[in-house]
């Protein structure tokens, strides 16, 4: 059996049939839009029955069900914004009821964690899995199903101006950032339009490994992402940083 959370406590219950990118994000939908490095080729449309592999055992799976509620919620706050840039795009430009949509960051932070090593480990090598102790570092087990914190200036970062190339598809996008040696850097995610960064370096920020024009729009822990239309306020996704202890 195969868990990549498997030095986290002992694995029960079989193998669960991880699906790589949470299921709630696509609820209803039978195929998904995915695109980036682990699908050459270009976008592609899949079953979501094909983004399942053998990569957790059924426990730390069942631990991790917050986090995929989450990713879902995220998902479809986006999408809901997405939905009132287009829609008022087309009206006359007038000052807007202002419309806001809440995240909680915390466990989007950790979700996107925990769907980082699922890609990565669907496709790892006989090797990656062959020593425990070299999959997943305690650190980030730690992150992923005990909330602890990334020392900064690792953490979640935002695009802050991506909205502008939003697509109004249901799709995710995956990019790994590394370096000469495979020391892997970060994680980018297209989620649902909106752009974010997976920082894991807390030795030194993202900044010089990004576009210049990418970096000044680059902000870590975001509290919010502001839609302007025409000069007008017309909605703010907040992420909430506070944790509910």
């Amino acid at each position: 059996m195969k868990c990549w959370a498997s030095e986290f406590g002992p694995c029960r219950d079989g193998q669960s049939g991880e699906h790589l990118i949470s299921k709630s994000l696509f609820t209803g939908d039978r195929k998904v839009i995915v695109n980036g490095s682990l699908w050459p080729g270009g976008e592609r449309l899949l079953p979501t029955d094909a983004l399942r592999s053998n990569i957790l055992c059924r426990y730390h799976n069942s631990i991790l069900s917050p986090l995929d509620t989450e990713g879902g919620h995220a998902f479809d706050q986006l999408r809901q914004a997405f939905a009132i840039t287009q829609r008022r795009a087309t009206l006359r430009p007038r000052e807007w009821p202002v419309f806001a949509f809440h995240i909680n960051a915390l466990l989007l932070e950790r979700w996107f964690l925990k769907t980082a090593i699922n890609l990565f480990a669907a496709h790892a090598s006989k090797e990656w899995w062959a020593d425990p102790t070299d999959r997943v570092t305690e650190p980030l087990l730690n992150v992923i199903f005990r909330g602890a914190p990334l020392p900064f200036p690792a953490g979640l970062y935002a695009y802050q101006h991506y909205e502008a190339e939003h697509s109004s598809a249901d799709s995710v996008e995956y990019h790994l950032l590394s370096v000469p040696g495979d020391r892997i850097l970060g994680h980018i995610f297209d989620f649902r339009g909106y752009r974010f960064l997976l920082w894991l370096s807390n030795q030194f920020g993202p900044h010089r490994f990004v576009a210049p024009n990418e970096a000044e729009h680059l902000k870590h822990h975001p509290g919010a992402i502001t839609h302007v239309l025409n000069g007008y306020l017309s909605h703010i996704v907040r992420f909430h940083w506070e944790s509910a202890a």
